[in-house]
């Protein structure tokens, strides 16, 4: 009896294990979709349309039509029809830079949180903060640095349509040196040995290693980290913590498993550091110079600013004496500093990709951001293409999501007033579309105010 038990949960493994396939796909064709956009930016950073129609069938667009086209007309007699021609339609969002399982990362009670609580606990707490992240408008998120496989479970949870939340690229654990910014401070040495990730690494061989191990278990993307923070406790504050032939490693070894690298870097060195290893994103990137802001945009990496990250940490930093004194000199010129970064950025013509690095500030409050990027320099129109087409580029995603076009994933949402006038409108997102499914449904008949 125990042995056909064993063997029939075998073959429900193998069943839902095929390459490609979730039990949600398996699911019968739904009656599809037809939408009536007043205003649709299909393809931010070009024209909107006026007066247009999506047509969506098992989760993809099929068809993107001028005019008004009803469900009869669009061949699918049975959809249902979205009226939002008082509305603007656009691209699902997405973010970047996420810690979904990350809240209140500064507070006193940290160290006793990352002993006590357990994975488990966390993937509920994720969950949580996921369908936060969703209903705000953001249908795709990479979480760069979650504990355990948290970040994996709640990725194929949502994948099989078990919890709402985000499409997640998970990179799992940090890969760091030891000592680095993604190793554990503050314990006893027996506790280390528990808590410690298997991600951290010293020498190139070693670093190599680490990758395997992050991969196996299930990364989508390598987050390494080259710098400490602004917060770290080390000594060499947000300066390199790596040398150059492990970041080289780390890189080499990712790009051939086909995994792209995000870095987090914040000091000019770890930069320099990471460009030379061939990163595929620095994240942050707050000490970077104009030299190295002109190789990002040459060998075209991305810049992930995290300017939510930044407000937040100042914020939390100058409130609380108990901070160490060298963090809070460091917190004190953050904001002048990355606002220079993102102008140097701009003038190197660099590739911005949205990410707020929440965790660090609050789940849910994502189109923070663009307010930020709008007072750092950028339109409207450009921060929107940051959180859509350079996202969905960076993600290597573009043919699925990013824009709305025949073929790709009916990922979108809806708000009322002009996001390219203003980000304010993308601060009450009415209506959340993700594969086709409808996640959130407010109404359009309330005016802004």
């Amino acid at each position: 009896m125990a042995r056909r038990t064993i063997l029939a949960f075998l073959f429900a493994v193998a069943l839902f294990a095929v390459p490609g396939v979730t039990p949600a796909q398996r699911a019968p064709s739904d009656p599809g979709l037809v939408v009536h956009a007043g205003v649709l930016i299909d393809r931010p950073g070009e024209t909107p349309k006026r007066e247009h129609t999506l047509v969506v069938r098992d989760g993809k667009i099929i068809a993107v039509r001028p005019g008004y086209v009803s469900p009869e007309a669009a061949g699918q007699p049975q959809a249902r029809l979205l009226d939002m021609r008082a509305a603007t339609v656009l691209p699902g969002l997405i973010d970047t830079h996420v810690h979904l399982a990350t809240e209140d990362p500064y507070a006193p009670d940290r160290r006793l949180r990352q002993a006590s609580q357990s994975d488990p606990t966390l993937t509920l707490l994720a969950a949580r903060n996921a369908e936060q992240t969703l209903l705000a408008g953001f249908t795709t998120v990479r979480d760069l640095g979650s504990p355990g496989v948290v970040a994996f479970a709640l990725r194929d949870a949502v994948q099989a349509q078990t919890v709402r939340g985000p499409r997640i690229l998970a990179s799992g654990e940090v890969v760091s040196v030891t000592g680095g910014r993604g190793d554990l401070f503050g314990y006893r040495a027996e506790v280390d040995a528990v808590l410690a990730p298997p991600t951290l690494c010293d020498g190139a061989d070693d670093c190599r290693r680490a990758v395997r191990a992050a991969i196996r278990r299930g990364a989508d993307v390598i987050k390494v980290a080259a710098t400490g923070g602004i917060v770290s406790e080390s000594p060499v504050g947000a300066a390199a913590q790596i040398s150059d032939s492990e970041l080289a490693a780390i890189v080499e070894t990712a790009h051939a498993l086909g995994r792209r690298v995000a870095v987090h870097a914040h000091g000019a060195d770890g930069v320099r550091a990471a460009l030379a290893a061939g990163a595929d994103s620095i994240e942050h990137g707050t000490y970077a110079s104009a030299e190295m802001f002109a190789r990002m945009r040459a060998e075209d990496v991305y810049f992930v600013p995290t300017l939510s990250a930044a407000e937040a940490t100042v914020d939390y930093v100058t409130g609380h004496d108990y901070i160490a004194a060298p963090i809070r000199a460091r917190a004190e010129g953050l904001r002048p500093q990355v606002l220079q970064a993102i102008a140097l950025a701009r003038k190197a013509r660099v590739k911005i990709a949205f990410g707020t690095d929440s965790g660090i500030g609050a789940h849910g409050k994502n189109a923070l951001e663009f307010d930020l990027l709008v007072r750092a320099g950028l339109s409207p129109t450009e921060a929107l293409v940051t959180a859509t087409r350079h996202a969905a580029e960076l993600l290597g995603i573009e043919d699925i999501v990013g824009t709305l076009e025949s073929g790709k994933r009916a990922d979108f949402i809806a708000v009322l007033g002009d996001p390219l006038q203003s980000p304010a409108p993308l601060h009450d997102v009415r209506v959340v579309v993700q594969d086709g499914v409808v996640r959130k449904s407010k109404s359009l008949e309330e005016k802004l105010p």
